[in-house]
């Protein structure tokens, strides 16, 4: 019996319209994945871009010259879910404290201690975050991405059930509400 080291066959996909996280805008994404025995889809990579030309050279780019390409959406919109899942996982457990030359800032030291809810702009999509105030110093709680009211609402009830609290209402950094 022969024992041969064939590697599994890389396999690409992308698509537009997916939100970058990291740019909060609606971007083209693309991803590498293999199989491993058991055929369960293992992704090696993934990337935003401006047009499909872009993702592939970012494919290229990171050492994936040959692949194989999938033009099924359902395959990208599902590596493109697990990923933004993930994310918001990580998101949710992210603990911080804001830097204290921040939290002494002039808007900081007006606010009083407790929770508060805080959006990066006014238009989807925007990051939230939960800021706990604790005298002079501030953390961050939780954070994520919303692209709708749902997922702004979503947010906040989770927040509100966590910590045993009522927010219901947002301030957008800067200090509009």
């Amino acid at each position: 019996m022969q024992h041969t080291d064939r590697q599994p066959e890389v396999h690409f996909a992308c698509a537009p319209g997916y939100l970058d996280m990291y740019s909060l805008s609606y971007r083209w994404f693309g991803a590498v994945w293999t199989y491993n025995e058991r055929y369960q889809r293992l992704v090696r990579g993934y990337w935003f871009a401006d047009g499909q030309h872009d993702v592939i050279e970012c494919a290229k780019h990171s050492g994936w010259d040959s692949f194989v390409v999938v033009r099924d959406a359902t395959i990208i919109k599902q590596i493109y879910t697990t990923i933004r899942s993930k994310q918001q996982a990580l998101d949710w457990d992210k603990r911080s404290r804001i830097p204290l030359r921040d939290a002494l800032n002039e808007q900081w030291r007006s606010i009083k201690t407790g929770y508060y809810i805080f959006q990066s702009r006014e238009q989807y999509p925007f990051y939230l975050s939960c800021i706990e105030k604790k005298g002079w110093l501030a953390y961050i709680r939780h954070a994520t991405v919303c692209e709708n009211d749902d997922d702004k609402m979503a947010f906040m009830n989770k927040v509100n059930r966590e910590h045993n609290i009522r927010l219901n209402e947002c301030k957008t950094i800067g200090g509009r509400h």
